[in-house]
């Protein structure tokens, strides 16, 4: 185990995991602001025009969409926009609760696993 995952979160920041094939995405993200920067993602990510995923918040499509575009971000090497997906999937997939399921992150770890052959993940809060 390293450092980081050893040493507890602060209680403004959220640790955010992501498990992608062989691959771990993960950082220490600012609370504040959160819900903000969740939203700016979804509105602009490639090739789908700005509204669309934010019209499909709570549906199996909204999933489908932000799942099918995590692995091209993981190929590219954008961390935190992985992680981003996992917050977005916190709040807006089919089994979200909203805006609120950002709320009251602070200090803990949020770890996400996809779901084999679905564009779906396993979400644990802890």
């Amino acid at each position: 185990m390293t450092e980081f995952f050893a040493r507890p979160v602060d209680d403004d920041r959220v640790r955010v995991e992501m498990v992608l094939g062989h691959r771990l995405f993960t950082a220490d993200l600012p609370t504040v602001g959160l819900a903000d920067e969740v939203e700016r993602f979804e509105s602009r990510l490639d090739g789908i025009e700005p509204g669309r995923v934010a019209a499909m918040r709570g549906t199996l499509e909204g999933m489908q969409i932000v799942g099918e575009a995590v692995p091209g971000l993981a190929d590219r090497g954008d961390t935190i926009d992985v992680l981003w997906a996992v917050l977005w999937a916190l709040a807006h997939g089919p089994q979200g609760r909203g805006w609120p399921a950002l709320d009251d992150l602070g200090g803990q770890l949020v770890r996400a696993f996809p779901i084999p052959g679905l564009q779906g993940w396993t979400i644990d809060t802890c």
